[in-house]
């Protein structure tokens, strides 16, 4: 499985970066601003202290909605720093983007999968990866576990080789559910990671 830390903080990312098998730093622009980093001058500058940082894949966010702005957007973020891959949402200009970016050889992950038809459409458009946002699904009333069966279920049937990764869980039950569905990877904060070297043996009546 695949291992993604959810975070903007430095010093997350220095805590994080002996632990080997964690594969990327996935950011989010609500956790930029959260640190008072909103200048565009300011933003790239700490993408880029992260990828120095870390040294592995670092996912951002594109701010622009429309499919030309997109691939301007997308041209300024890369050329930060080689490591940087860009997150694109699952709508209308943000598929017809990622198809684009795909044909000229970028890695693109795809965002805000809340169905099968996104699932389906980023994997034909070419994204490397799709996150599905687990705790905001459920907000929206979707059964997570459900659209990711059959997410997963589509892609074996279909071929695809987009991974599939379940966004924001929180906690080694949730870890173990997704594995034994098959997701190709998680992604999580940095106190969920640590919770996974735990066990509950203590809490178990003998």
């Amino acid at each position: 499985m695949k291992f993604f830390l959810n975070t903007v903080y430095i010093e997350e990312v220095r805590k994080i970066k002996e632990l080997q098998i964690i594969d990327g730093i996935n950011t989010n622009l609500a956790g930029m601003e959260a640190l008072g980093v909103k200048d565009i001058n300011q933003i790239l500058t700490h993408y880029n202290v992260i990828c120095q940082t870390f040294n592995k894949t670092v996912l951002v966010d594109v701010k622009a909605k429309d499919y030309s702005s997109i691939l301007r957007e997308v041209d300024i973020l890369t050329s930060v720093n080689e490591l940087i891959t860009v997150k694109i949402p699952a709508n209308l200009d943000g598929i017809k983007a990622i198809n684009t970016l795909a044909n000229q050889k970028f890695d693109i992950v795809c965002s805000s999968i809340f169905s099968t038809s996104q699932a389906i459409l980023a994997a034909e458009a070419g994204a490397l990866y799709i996150f599905i946002p687990m705790k905001k699904a459920m907000q929206f009333g979707i059964d997570t576990l459900h659209l990711l069966t059959q997410i997963i279920n589509i892609y074996n049937e279909q071929g695809y080789d987009t991974y599939i990764i379940a966004d924001g869980i929180s906690s080694s039950i949730e870890l173990t559910q997704m594995a034994l569905l098959g997701a190709d990877g998680i992604s999580c904060d940095i106190q969920t990671i640590y919770s996974f070297f735990q066990n509950n043996f203590s809490n178990n009546k003998m």
